[in-house]
């Protein structure tokens, strides 16, 4: 009977250290190509227009819906086997400016924000996390162990918009990446 629970957890270690990270039930780390064609099936539209254009090379724009809002989503691959490493979305209909009235106001994109900071604590448990806050970026939490790491993170662009985005990053193709960009001196 001993053995038999020993080999239960045993097994239940192997499938919890297997799974990956996932974006819309995508896994991160495959290539840019197989990622770029779920997004699509998924009902996003893919902008040629900014994508692998001037400082973002390497990264792939799509608009589509996630989780019920408007949003930007960026690609961010690896620059030679292609393999998406990071996801980040950039929630539209939920940016502020004290400059522009009727547009958002701070309190809303506050409470989104703790909206979506719950889920993420609800869905991900056993990733430990941390919040922050500096001029730059008023409201962050970070999740994260030695795989992956999700942030959201309210930003000020330019000094005139307050930016939400929630990010995935899955550590293993993001250090792949570092190799390659770094392999070519």
């Amino acid at each position: 009977m001993k053995r038999l629970c020993l080999m239960a957890l045993l097994f239940c270690g192997l499938i919890c250290n297997a799974q990956t990270l996932k974006f819309l039930g995508i896994p991160l780390g495959i290539s840019s190509t197989a990622f770029k064609q779920k997004l699509l099936s998924k009902g996003f539209t893919y902008s040629s227009e900014e994508s692998n254009n001037g400082i973002y090379i390497d990264n792939y724009i799509f608009y589509g819906n996630f989780a019920g809002d408007y949003a930007s989503v960026c690609l961010r691959v690896t620059p030679k086997t292609r393999l998406v490493y990071c996801v980040s979305v950039r929630f539209l209909n939920y940016k502020y400016s004290p400059y522009v009235a009727g547009v958002m106001t701070e309190e809303l994109q506050n409470w989104k924000f703790n909206t979506i900071k719950n889920i993420i604590i609800e869905k991900y448990p056993n990733l430990s996390y941390y919040d922050f806050s500096s001029d730059d970026y008023p409201l962050s939490t970070i999740w994260e162990d030695d795989k992956y790491e999700i942030a959201l993170v309210i930003s000020w662009y330019a000094n005139y918009w307050r930016n939400m985005d929630l990010n995935y990053t899955d550590k293993t193709t993001q250090q792949k990446r570092e190799k390659e960009k770094y392999n070519d001196f």
